[in-house]
């Protein structure tokens, strides 16, 4: 079955620890009614920054990560449905993809684009030959 990613953008902190509470008990009660599908539950992350060819900017933009799932579903519909009842929603939002299996074609073919018409099987990598640093060499 496929993986996707549950992203959770943004939220805001409780008013009152009694609300944290509150939120946080609804939010454990949706995690048991994903039950065996939750593959990775509620990893939250911290202050993030961006990088670009611009620089370094603090705060993680305007819809910040805040936090991620990974769910073993039959589809992307059913993924859907799970992020629909997850109680992040009332204070934030949820980001949903599926989590691509990396291969010599995977990105091309999730993301329906034909590689370059002079594109070969692109080069392999063998553990038996090494650099002197002893990382892979990459031969073509």
């Amino acid at each position: 079955m496929p993986k996707f990613i549950l992203a959770y953008h943004g939220g805001r902190k409780p008013a009152t620890p009694e609300e944290g509470a509150r939120h946080m008990a609804r939010f454990m009660e949706w995690m048991g009614s994903v039950g065996d599908a939750m593959v990775s539950p509620a990893n939250p992350v911290g202050a993030s920054k961006i990088v670009s060819a611009d620089g370094v900017s603090e705060g993680g933009g305007p819809n910040a990560l805040t936090g991620y799932s990974i769910i073993d579903v039959e589809n992307i519909e059913v993924a859907l449905d799970i992020a629909k009842r997850c109680p992040f929603v009332d204070i934030g939002t949820i980001e949903v993809a599926p989590l691509l299996a990396m291969g010599p074609r995977a990105w091309t073919d999730a993301m329906s684009i034909s590689p370059p018409v002079s594109a070969g099987p692109g080069p392999t990598w063998s553990a038996e030959r090494t650099t002197r640093s002893g990382g892979p060499r990459r031969h073509e």
